[in-house]
């Protein structure tokens, strides 16, 4: 019994030990929490972010408004204004320009375009006698060849050689005749030494006899030299004409239709060339003709213009931009947006639109452009981008101020509150508590808005994450949940 109360009372003085240390250690935790903060757990959530940027209201139809000749170069002077701004219905008269220079330039065209085309014709019909010239040249030539060739071919069968046996015929013949006569005269002596014979005529005779004997020989001597001559040079001079000359006529043809192509592509190359000033001189005419209507300026479209600022007397450019016409139906909202507005925002995004100026218009819109390229702007880049207007406004006009508005909410997220993070240097950091004490920890941020931001990476969920940095005589104390 006495055993069992002392075993009774060591049991109690263990248990009120403990109940003891306990209640220090729960002040010590009270003490250590209003020194250190509260604690966010970390847990998956919904994070809303906003797109607020400011714009203004333009026309997505802009035409302007120009002098725009095609050909006419000339000066361009303002002879009457119908209507200087304001709106305007299609193909109403806006203004007129001089068209004194611009009828002399036609005059000049319409000119040049008939000499065009009376060279054309005269070229054209030069071609044709050219081709027919042409074509009788190389029948001639062809024929001169053939003739050549002929003589060549006669020359080599038949000429040559009978040159040579000609010329060696007619000094035999010469010496044949000389012999003959010589023999003649002999018997005419002979005759004549025994007769009775008056000496007159038989001196006659005789002497006749010897004259033709001294006339052959002669003859002889001349026809020996021209034999000599033929043999010497006619016959080679002779030869080399007959070959040269169908060489030559071989030749000539080649050049004859050489010279046959090479003038009907020259006449050609004219005729062509000629054909296309006509072409050119058409279109010029034409360019023109279609100026004069172009120097009365009318609006191409149904809208409003903004002022021409032109009057009677006043000299404009070419392609000069008179005014613009603006479509008031198609109105939009030009707006720059930052990297981070491309979180809410794309191309086909629907926005709130607002205006400035009258708060009570509320308007809805539609993302139409967003361009794909930012522009640096000091340490920020910015994307610009084209909201259409649904609908109209009694109130909306072009050059207004107006607001556009989007939300767009990223679920199921890691999410810390703003004032948990430190941020230095490019670099996010947390205390996340643990293991009694509290431990900076590197992290990585996403989205935000003003009081939450995303964790990407460095946080689990579950973590508990000081709301303040801890001060250093509670670094180790345990905190209390937010």
């Amino acid at each position: 019994m006495r055993g069992t109360t002392t075993l009774t009372c060591c049991v109690l003085g263990v248990i009120t030990l403990f109940a003891a240390l306990g209640t220090a250690r729960q002040e010590a935790t009270e003490e250590a929490t209003a020194a250190a903060g509260t604690v966010h757990v970390v847990a998956p959530g919904d994070l809303l972010l906003s797109f607020d940027q400011e714009g203004r209201v333009d026309s997505a139809a802009r035409l302007k408004i120009r002098v725009d000749p095609e050909e006419y170069r000339g000066p361009l002077e303002v002879t009457e204004v119908f209507k200087r701004q304001g709106r305007v219905a299609r193909d109403d008269e806006l203004l007129r320009f001089d068209t004194t220079r611009l009828e002399e330039e036609l005059h000049k065209a319409r000119e040049s375009l008939a000499d065009a085309k009376s060279r054309l014709d005269l070229a054209r019909e030069e071609r044709r006698i050219q081709v027919e010239a042409g074509a009788i040249r190389l029948e001639r030539a062809q024929r001169a060849k053939i003739n050549a060739d002929h003589e060549l071919e006669i020359w080599d069968k038949y000429n040559s050689q009978r040159m040579l046996t000609a010329s060696e015929l007619g000094v035999q013949g010469r010496e044949n005749s000389l012999a003959d006569q010589k023999e003649e005269l002999a018997q005419l002596e002979a005759m004549y030494e025994g007769t009775r014979l008056d000496s007159a005529t038989k001196e006659i005779v005789l002497e006749r006899a010897r004259r033709n004997v001294t006339m052959s020989e002669q003859w002889l001597t001349i026809t020996r030299n021209d034999d000599v001559i033929t043999r010497t040079y006619r016959h080679g001079d002779q030869d080399r004409n007959v070959r040269e000359d169908a060489r030559h006529r071989a030749m000539e043809l080649e050049h004859t239709r050489a010279n046959s192509r090479i003038g009907e592509v020259r006449k050609e190359l004219e005729v062509l060339s000629l054909e296309r000033q006509v072409r050119e001189g058409a279109q010029r005419l034409s360019r023109l003709e279609s100026d004069w209507s172009r120097l009365t300026v009318t609006s191409p479209a149904d809208g409003i213009m903004t002022a021409i600022d032109l009057q009677v007397g006043d000299t404009a450019s070419g392609q000069q931009v008179l005014a613009e016409l603006i479509d008031p139906t198609d109105l939009i909202v030009d707006f720059s947006a930052t990297a981070t507005d491309l979180r809410v925002i794309a191309e086909g995004a629907d926005v709130a639109l607002t205006l400035p100026a009258f708060p009570e218009v509320e308007l809805t819109g539609t993302v139409r452009e967003l361009s794909a390229i930012g522009t640096k702007s000091g340490d920020a880049t910015h994307f610009q981008g084209v909201i259409a207007v649904d609908g109209t406004h009694p109130m909306l006009r072009v050059g207004l101020r107006c607001r556009a508005r989007a939300e767009k909410a990223l679920t199921g997220v890691l999410l810390l509150p703003a004032k948990a993070v430190k941020e230095k240097d490019g670099r996010a950091t947390c205390f996340v508590w643990s293991e009694g004490e509290a431990v900076e920890r590197e992290i990585r941020l996403g989205a935000r808005n003003d009081e939450m931001v995303q964790i990407v990476s460095g946080l689990t969920a579950g973590e508990q994450v000081l709301l303040e940095e801890p001060k250093d005589e509670a670094a180790s104390a345990a905190p209390s949940g937010d």
